[in-house]
């Protein structure tokens, strides 16, 4: 078994490998030039580039109790309906961009599972924040895997974010939301 899927498919109880760790941050720091904020920079190419493995596991749904539900790469989430919104990246000093990834209730419903009073979204650096359920109704957050056309690399917030529709809805400017925009996000716990 070669270290990328022993890394990519071993996960500890809540703690992930290292080595998972080193992986995301090495195929960061590889596709730092691609990820330029600078279009003329990144040539069509190297913006179709992902920063991670296509079949590594970026996402993971969990029950309550935290027995997964599924497991979804980069593939998979792109294999679902995508949407775009519009917004910063809270506390990041960026103006806004355009996020595209998949709605948290397309995300659901794509697994049969029911809206949950809250969902529990939890980061690689084990932050976490809980976002209830009226905010999906609502507001319907995405899971963002590009921001302005590029993936994430974890370095620049990825591979995934929770991300609200900022410039839609201005009632989100509050330190509420900005605490439920998880970056780095790696698992949802249906609670």
């Amino acid at each position: 078994m070669s270290i990328l899927s022993a890394c990519s498919t071993y996960r500890a109880p809540r703690r992930r490998l290292p080595c998972a760790w080193l992986l995301l941050a090495l195929a960061a720091f590889a596709a730092l030039p691609t990820f330029a904020d600078s279009p003329d920079i990144a040539s069509d190419a190297t913006r179709d580039a992902t920063p991670y493995p296509r079949d590594m596991q970026l996402l993971r749904l969990t029950d309550a109790a935290g027995k997964p539900l599924a497991a979804l790469t980069l593939g998979d989430l792109e294999a679902l309906p995508g949407r775009e919104v519009v917004g910063p990246i809270p506390d990041s000093g960026l103006g806004s961009s355009h996020w595209y990834g998949v709605s948290l209730r397309t995300l659901l419903a794509k697994y049969h599972l029911p809206l949950p009073e809250s969902l529990h979204a939890y980061a690689l650096n084990d932050y976490d924040a809980i976002i209830p359920a009226s905010d999906l109704t609502r507001y319907d957050p995405i899971v963002a895997y590009r921001r302005d056309g590029h993936y994430l690399p974890v370095d620049a917030y990825g591979p995934l974010i929770v991300m609200y529709p900022y410039d839609s809805y201005p009632e989100l400017y509050t330190r509420t939301y900005y605490n439920r925009t998880v970056w780095q996000l790696d698992e949802l716990r249906l609670r």
